[in-house]
């Protein structure tokens, strides 16, 4: 993470319908626009996002690539490989939030996404219903804020700690 204060990013809020763990309509919650816009459609730009459905977080996710090519190889199985895709993409309509960090590296991401599921974890007594990975690092105390930032609009509330 740069040495300079960092601030976090304003959600980018999307509603997601979806039929056989494809995505068939995209909104976005902000703007109206029926698909993902920049900074969600940045490719090489480090972005966590968090599934919602019936205003719970169901998974928490990074990626660098464009969110829309994420979800489209989230969405693949390969039973050959042992990876059977999002098991969240069978539901019918999921709410994703995305925050882009343009002074993180993929590390930094990592261990946000990961301080992220703790955090709901800590705070609702259950991991995320469709958290099946996460990678660990350890997080430095402004990784930890960050984390906190997002859970609570994730949760509602202040952040903890």
């Amino acid at each position: 993470m740069s040495s300079r204060r960092h601030s976090v990013p304003v959600a980018q809020r999307f509603r997601i319908e979806l039929a056989r763990r494809r995505i068939t309509r995209v909104c976005d919650l902000d703007t109206g626009l029926g698909h993902f816009s920049a900074p969600a459609s940045t490719p090489g730009l480090p972005k966590i996002y968090a599934v919602l459905h019936s205003g719970k977080p169901v998974y928490v996710g990074v990626t660098r690539q464009p969110v829309r090519a994420r979800l489209r190889s989230g969405g693949k199985g390969s039973p050959k490989t042992g990876y059977y895709g999002y098991k969240w993409m069978g539901l019918k309509t999921v709410d994703l939030l995305i925050w882009a960090f343009h002074d993180f590296g993929d590390r930094d991401a990592e261990t946000v996404e990961a301080e992220v599921v703790y955090e709901v974890r800590k705070r609702t007594g259950q991991w995320p219903a469709y958290q099946n990975e996460i990678h660990f690092w350890n997080p430095t105390r402004k990784h930890r804020q960050i984390a906190a930032r997002l859970a609570a609009t994730l949760l509602g509330g202040k952040p903890s700690g």
